[in-house]
């Protein structure tokens, strides 16, 4: 768990690291909203994969292999049980690559879009899109029945993450 919880802290960091990415390759007005933007992003996807993201991407594939059966709030683990701990670090550590799918799509949304339009496109993301693949891959849904193995998020994070970032890039243009 120690060494799954420091991997998690790299990940989550690299919500810096595409931050300031970001803000070197904008103009200088504005670099402070693309910050906030980026926190922001980190807040709301945090929030949204905990109430129903994580439930989604590890739901139960009883009556679907493409809709899971979702478990809302970590399905109401309270830390109290023997292996809560596990489901936290693990909770954390896919929360981290859920706000990484997330923030990759953001330079293409640079001084592009507004704050709002940002908020908004971080919630689905977040709560709705991210959390669906996975659950087809890492999850146990129709992708995953079909074999297919991601060791690291390439094709999980990075593809949800740059599919998204093209699509914004077509709307914005």
């Amino acid at each position: 768990m120690t060494w799954v919880l420091i991997a998690g802290f790299l990940v989550f960091f690299m919500q810096a690291g595409f931050a300031m990415l970001e803000g070197g390759m904008i103009r200088h007005t504005g670099v402070v909203n693309s910050m906030a933007e980026n926190f922001m992003d980190a807040c709301i996807t945090g929030i949204l994969f905990f109430i129903v993201g994580f439930g989604i991407a590890f739901g139960s594939t009883e009556n679907s292999l493409f809709f899971p059966g979702i478990e809302f709030a970590l399905g109401g683990i309270d830390g109290t049980q023997a292996g809560d701990g596990a489901v936290f670090v693990n909770f954390f550590f896919q929360f981290a690559f859920a706000g990484a799918a997330g923030t990759i799509a953001t330079g293409a949304m640079a001084e592009r879009t507004d704050f709002k339009g940002k908020l908004i496109y971080t919630a689905i993301v977040g709560a709705i899109i991210y959390p669906i693949v996975v659950f087809w891959t890492w999850g146990g849904g129709w992708i995953a029945d079909q074999g297919f193995l991601d060791f690291a998020g390439s094709g999980i994070v990075h593809m949800t993450g740059g599919i998204v970032a093209l699509i914004v890039a077509i709307f914005v243009a």
